[in-house]
């Protein structure tokens, strides 16, 4: 699992071991983080943070029951807020902030 895929539509289910709660991680071919996820009753629940290959956090999006649901942001590298959107339930929920460097 590489990243997750952000046009789901419906909850975004995982199944890992009958495990009902866990922190998946994944990390690129050299050791550094690639993803952490929170996951619950296999389905995203929690936080989602996605790194670069420099260990930059770039995504950290909030689930609940496997759906977006909070604040998403995407990051410059130096955890400068790239954008936030507000999701509800998979959707959109409110106005997309942008900062442009």
């Amino acid at each position: 699992m590489d990243r997750l895929v952000e046009n789901h539509k419906g909850p975004q289910r995982a199944e890992h071991a009958g495990l009902e709660n866990y922190l998946s991680e994944t990390f690129y071919d050299d050791g550094a983080p690639n993803s952490t996820i929170e996951m619950e009753d296999g389905l995203l629940h929690g936080e989602s943070l996605h790194f670069d290959r420099d260990s930059n956090l770039i995504s950290k999006y909030q689930f609940s029951e496997g759906l977006k649901h909070g604040i998403a942001k995407t990051y410059y590298p130096g955890k400068l807020i790239k954008s936030a959107t507000p999701w509800a339930r998979n959707k959109r929920h409110g106005q997309v902030l942008r900062h442009i460097k």
